[in-house]
């Protein structure tokens, strides 16, 4: 009997344990180029995908947000300012993300987004 109420919790345990899922996106203001990941187990390893894909195009990229479980995204403005910022689903981040930009430039829009769960 021990035994199965081991396995049971033991069951409930993996099954309730979900890992992390970390995602960013890197932006360079200078070309505009975005790079941008998801789905990794650690945070370093999110930033520096989200990195790389934006290097192929720019060599002044730098991570705009990061994000564990949710989402980021960024928002760039008519004339050049951007902002970026992490919700719990698409919209919230979004929206922040042009509230953020709107602070610094007009005519802001969201550039990229991504959901890392």
């Amino acid at each position: 009997m021990k035994s199965v109420v081991a396995a049971v919790v033991l069951l409930a345990l993996t099954n309730g344990a979900q890992a992390q899922q970390w995602g960013a996106i890197a932006y360079s203001q200078s070309t505009g180029a975005s790079g941008s990941s998801y789905g990794w187990e650690y945070q370093s390893d999110a930033e520096a995908t989200a990195y790389e894909g934006c290097a192929d195009y720019a060599n002044d990229c730098e991570i705009a947000v990061y994000f564990e479980s949710a989402c980021g995204a960024l928002a760039v403005g008519s004339n050049g300012g951007w902002g970026a910022d992490w919700g719990y689903d698409e919209y919230s981040a979004s929206s922040s993300a042009v509230g953020l930009c709107s602070d610094y430039d007009d005519g802001c829009e969201v550039h990229t987004w991504q959901c890392s769960y």
